[in-house]
């Protein structure tokens, strides 16, 4: 296995933006709101996909952020500016966060330990980083 490969195995790196600061710096919350059923005309964004990827850096070392608590990629704008020479970043937006369309909600009955949302989420960023190293030249 080429070289390249092995470190963006090894060091492809998760990243929560999980501060309760973020937590609350965004709008409050609406508790008539029913958060499990999306509006008649909403549009829904495709199963297995991302909200948003930014792609940034150049450097020797592969990195995939990806925040929580409802902020998107821009919350790594700082990071990524600053590392650029460093890392060759993805910054990561899940979908509904930051005005991204959200994906569909699970059918009627599905168990909260399904973990819909985050098996997709998971399945998706899995593709960025074989599509990305296709992308580079590798297999996966």
């Amino acid at each position: 296995m080429p070289l390249r490969m092995q470190l963006f195995r090894l060091t492809s790196v998760l990243l929560l933006a999980a501060s309760p600061a973020l937590a609350q710096s965004g709008a409050p919350q609406d508790s008539t709101l029913d958060n499990l059923v999306h509006a008649k005309d909403y549009v829904t964004s495709e199963p297995g996909t991302l909200g948003a990827v930014v792609g940034r850096g150049t450097g020797h070392v592969d990195v995939v952020l990806i925040s929580g608590f409802g902020v998107g990629a821009s919350v790594f704008e700082g990071f990524m500016r600053r590392n650029a020479n460093r890392y060759h970043m993805f910054a990561v937006t899940l979908p509904g966060f930051e005005g991204t369309p959200a994906t569909p909600m699970p059918a009627p009955g599905t168990s909260y330990g399904d973990q819909t949302w985050t098996r997709s989420a998971a399945e998706a960023v899995s593709k960025l980083i074989r599509d990305s190293n296709k992308t580079l030249g590798f297999s996966s």
